[in-house]
């Protein structure tokens, strides 16, 4: 399309512009919110054939911002109070129809009976959360009913969806309908959500929490604003208080963070200060790399955001610690347990030399009644009497030198045998892809096992439940659980996507790159942990991952939709060409 070059004062300019490419009628003004979309440079907007010449150079980005922003607004609308309302209503009917359906409150033994324990007796457990059994107090023990705190956990799960709706906006730019259709699907299909909202355990209540840490850290990547870095760290420090296996995730992501706001496209430089980095086009030379002073100003302003991001971090997990030794006793840390379970998760490459004491190391060992070599004992290793933890407990006495002694020594042997701590790893990772493995683990993360008579004896006082044939219920949860196993290998598999979407974002040259990456990243530490640390495969350990796969879906769905040219049937692509 041809452009005329038209007189600096034409006052018309900027109006035929305007109706040229979307219409005679005129659609002015910025909408800002949570899903604005990035405002891409000028040869995105025009075309490359276009010179910038064929504007005036005084009114060049005029015109330019409200091409961009008239674009943006016809891309993505904000939604509206109506449109929310319309999906939480959605979203309410699907959780409703869930709970109606099957309200039977289940439990997990061990973790169960830990959380509940908190709830009626105050006491602190050492390898799990405190704050969940807090949350039992208040809302089943003081009501006396189970069936409370599953509505509870439904409620959590209705929240967790809306925040999945944002997120799928800020990933694609997707218009409200996609988003929202795509949060229904998972509130209505997911079924690790499905599942563990009826247990007595702490994955429905942290969902929220997760959600909103991956949604700030999409708008920190995409805004660069301290304030959604902080919300991060702070909603991630929530999450570990409710599943201390989160720990390693909201590190790396204090850590990754920052960083993450220079993987982009167009160069970046500072504004105003260390509360914002904003893309510009024109401090570089002829060869479009950033001059000298504005490439150490971004530097300074990305180590100044790192080094806020670890303080943060650093203040949020002292304070949980501190918290945890003023109930348990003892020196401040997250749990008393770590050293224990990962000795038991890598207890076939133990070896006598790997303990400060070798030979307390050759006693335990030899003392032990599980096979030390055998992959598929380690979760006796932990828990069973006579085995390697129950052994190296009995000998020291104390639990904490005890557990600070089984720390030491999985340190000692990672640093001895680091390839064979990787090699477990993916032996274990194996084992969510493997059917015959999966279909045995997802028995065991069920639980038909018949409860201690003193849970039943406390189900009955303190609920009014019989807990007798609760584990050989076959419910409607359970039912669609077990018949979607292909869905855990999809998400055992989901980093490898999300890097996919990643990849093909970066060959395209999109804008939201940075939102690809940490989502790559996040899927990418969620499954590591549960396959590096982790005494079996757990389905239960993918329940995060399970929130995250309709962002790499949604990715995959609008790259494709790209491809197809497709984006006018209500994807944005991310890209405006």
């Amino acid at each position: 399309m041809a452009v005329v070059a038209r007189s600096p004062k034409s006052r018309s300019h900027n109006q035929s512009l305007r109706a040229s490419y979307f219409g005679s009628r005129p659609q002015t003004g910025r909408r800002r919110g949570l899903f604005t979309l990035p405002i891409p440079r000028f040869s995105e907007v025009f075309g490359e054939n276009l010179p910038r010449e064929a504007f005036p150079k005084h009114k060049r980005k005029r015109a330019s911002a409200l091409a961009v922003y008239t674009l943006a607004m016809k891309a993505a609308p904000r939604p509206s109070i109506l449109q929310w309302s319309a999906l939480m209503f959605l979203l309410v009917a699907v959780r409703a129809a869930w709970f109606a359906v099957d309200p039977t409150p289940m439990l997990f033994l061990g973790d169960s009976q830990s959380y509940l324990a908190t709830a009626v007796w105050r006491s602190i457990p050492p390898d799990r959360s405190f704050y969940y059994g807090d949350v039992v107090r208040l809302v089943a023990v003081s009501t006396g009913d189970l069936r409370w705190l599953l509505a509870f956990q439904a409620a959590c799960s209705v929240v967790a969806a809306l925040l999945l709706a944002g997120a799928i906006r800020e990933v694609v730019g997707a218009k409200p309908i996609l988003a929202g259709s795509l949060a229904v699907v998972w509130a209505a299909c997911e079924p690790l959500a499905v599942l563990w909202e009826r247990y007595v355990m702490a994955e429905a209540c942290a969902l929220p929490l997760f959600g909103v840490f991956i949604l700030s850290g999409l708008r920190y990547v995409a805004t660069r604003r301290i304030g959604w870095l902080a919300l991060a760290n702070v909603a991630g420090t929530g999450v570990l208080a409710f599943r201390l296996p989160f720990v390693a995730a909201a590190w790396i992501a204090a850590i990754v963070l920052p960083p993450l706001t220079l993987l982009a496209r167009r160069r970046i430089t500072v504004r105003k200060g260390i509360g914002e980095l904003e893309p510009v086009a024109h401090r570089s030379d002829a060869s479009g790399v950033p001059s000298a002073p504005a490439h150490r100003s971004q530097l300074w302003v990305l180590l100044a955001h790192l080094l806020l991001s670890i303080a943060i971090a650093a203040v949020l997990h002292a304070g949980y610690q501190a918290r945890f030794a003023a109930l348990a006793g003892g020196p401040p840390a997250y749990q008393r347990a770590d050293g224990l379970f990962l000795v038991a998760a890598w207890a076939p490459l133990l070896e006598a030399s790997d303990f400060p004491d070798p030979a307390l190391g050759r006693d335990v060992l030899a003392a032990s009644r599980c096979a030390l070599r055998d992959r598929s004992a380690r979760n006796d290793q932990r828990f069973s009497d006579g085995c390697l933890v129950w052994q190296l407990t009995a000998a020291i006495g104390d639990p904490i030198v005890t557990d600070d002694v089984a720390r030491k020594t999985a340190l000692a042997l990672l640093r001895r045998d680091p390839s064979g701590v990787a090699f477990l790893a993916l032996d274990t990772w194996l084992d969510y892809v493997n059917p015959t493995v999966l279909a045995d683990v997802m028995k065991w993360d069920r639980q038909d096992l018949d409860y201690p008579e003193e849970v039943n004896r406390l189900l009955g006082e303190r609920f009014g439940i019989d807990g007798r044939p609760l584990p050989h219920l076959s419910t409607a949860s359970n039912r669609w659980y077990f018949r979607a196993s292909f869905w855990l290998v999809v998400l055992a598999v989901s980093p490898a996507l999300a890097w996919l979407a990643f990849l093909v974002r970066v060959v395209r040259g999109d804008d939201r790159v940075r939102q690809a990456a940490w989502i790559a990243i996040m899927a990418t530490v969620l499954m590591v942990i549960p396959a590096a640390v982790g005494v079996r495969a757990a389905p239960r350990f993918l329940h995060p991952l399970g929130w995250l796969a309709p962002l790499w879906i949604a990715e995959l769905i609008a790259i494709i939709s790209a491809f197809f040219h497709l984006d006018h049937r209500g994807i944005h692509s991310g890209t405006i060409a």
